[in-house]
């Protein structure tokens, strides 16, 4: 019974978070397309991927900065795809734990 409650509020969650990503995606257009920032057309670097703890830890500090810069619509996105997937935990609980 709990884990049907938990599927369902996360089921109700995720379809109003991408209601708002969807609001906010619509309400925030910007008004002129905006130019490149210089130096994007430089030569690009191979990365073979993150051996170093410490260049993952410098990834994940980037990775949080650019989600504090982005704004409301992709953090409703976020919510959206994380409530989607404890909606989806809580269903796959339900087959395997037996009801008592």
């Amino acid at each position: 019974m709990a884990t049907q409650a938990v599927t369902w509020i996360a089921m109700v969650l995720c379809v109003a978070s991408f209601g708002l990503f969807v609001y906010f995606s619509l309400a925030m257009k910007p008004k002129a397309p905006l130019p490149p920032p210089p130096g994007l057309g430089g030569k690009a670097e191979l990365q073979s991927g993150l051996g170093d703890m410490a260049k993952l830890i410098e990834a994940l500090a980037k990775l949080s900065d650019s989600f504090a810069k982005a704004g409301p619509a992709v953090m409703s996105l976020i919510a959206s795809i994380l409530f989607l997937l404890v909606a989806t935990l809580g269903a796959g609980l339900d087959k395997i734990i037996p009801a008592r």
